[in-house]
């Protein structure tokens, strides 16, 4: 015999948690792919938008238009906001308001050497990817070009600050933060990590111009970037970090080539 109700309140007064002890529940418990689609309609919309700007300076030349660093800088600086913005008004309105609760947002010590050899991994099958769409196609990508209108060391050093480093962590926060998340709330692993790397790869391609060699190759590469991500995400406990070591390495060593 115990001293009965005493005894039994007190060992339920311990093991049911408060209000305040209670874990906060992952943020996608209350945000979805809704808040994914209006995060994508803001980047087509504001993609279309510096298009058209571009275009309007053409004045019927037929040439392709190649943009300076400045001029790349500034609109990838747009997505960059987007890609951050949704996920961070996201996570205030409808999660806890901490990005690395809601999305996996910290890096760790082992996340370093798992994102290198994750970052190595996705250049040497993507460039195989590429390779082998260019072989079948019978033609050569040359993109360097693209960069061309790059000059000066500022320039450069602007893209490598912007394209190397701020461009992989809005991605991540948004592609395998939010979207991946989001997927997963209905979805297993394999068929998210699917789908959310199509999407990851078309919207690299959009705006590029008329499906060709270039569009093909840069389709397959970027997927191949993308399941790599995707699997370190998912690899990690659903943390970013790895996939953020992974694709600045990935974005760093194309920009050594392209403006090299």
């Amino acid at each position: 015999m115990h001293g009965g109700g005493g005894s039994d309140r007190g060992t339920r007064a311990l093991t049911t948690p408060s209000a305040d002890a209670r874990p906060v529940r992952d943020g996608a418990t209350r945000w979805g792919l809704g808040d994914v689609a209006l995060g994508l309609a803001m980047f087509i919309g504001a993609s279309a938008a510096l298009v058209s700007a571009v275009l309007i300076d053409r004045r019927g030349d037929d040439r392709e238009v190649l943009l300076d660093g400045w001029s790349l800088a500034t609109i990838l600086l747009i997505n960059v906001v987007v890609f951050v913005g949704v996920p961070v008004l996201t996570s205030r309105r409808k999660g806890s308001g901490s990005l690395s609760r809601d999305y996996g947002l910290s890096l760790e010590r082992r996340d370093v050497p798992f994102g290198l050899a994750g970052g190595f991994v996705a250049i040497v099958f993507g460039a195989t990817a590429a390779g082998i769409c260019t072989w079948i196609l019978g033609a050569e990508v040359d993109t360097s070009s693209r960069y061309s209108a790059v000059a000066g060391t500022e320039q450069r050093l602007v893209l490598h600050l912007v394209v190397g480093l701020l461009v992989p962590v809005a991605e991540e926060l948004f592609f395998r933060g939010l979207l991946l998340r989001s997927l997963l709330r209905r979805n297993g692993p394999i068929l998210s990590l699917a789908a959310s790397t199509a999407l990851f790869a078309l919207l690299h391609v959009v705006g590029a111009g008329e499906l060709g060699a270039f569009q093909v190759a840069a389709l397959a590469s970027t997927a191949v970037f993308g399941l790599v991500f995707g699997g370190l995400t998912l690899g990690t406990d659903r943390r970013l970090g790895a996939a953020i070591v992974a694709h600045v390495a990935v974005n760093q060593t194309a920009l050594l080539l392209a403006l090299a």
